[in-house]
């Protein structure tokens, strides 16, 4: 769901719960538990959309983001860089 919501916002894109909750692979009831949970230690909001009313947005917020992102660079760095990059061409 975070990584989701990770690359939807990288590209401009707006997410609202019901594409959210579908994302995570699972039932609409897990997946609101899920974002609530998400919401609960601070790593999205949940907002009304203006425009529909029936909408809610989710973002993700600035802690939301840096651990994605820590936690993306870990991930990179403990299986290396890929072949033909720069990095494994130096090594």
């Amino acid at each position: 769901m975070l990584l989701d919501l990770l690359v939807r916002e990288s590209e401009g894109r707006v997410t609202y719960m019901s594409t959210a909750t579908i994302g995570s692979g699972s039932s609409s009831s897990t997946g609101l538990r899920y974002l609530a949970k998400l919401q609960e230690n601070g790593l999205i909001t949940i907002e009304d959309d203006f425009a529909d009313r029936r909408r809610r947005r989710v973002e993700l917020t600035r802690d939301g983001t840096d651990l994605l992102q820590i936690t993306l660079s870990a991930c990179l760095g403990a299986v290396g860089a890929p072949a033909g990059s720069d990095q494994a061409k130096r090594s």
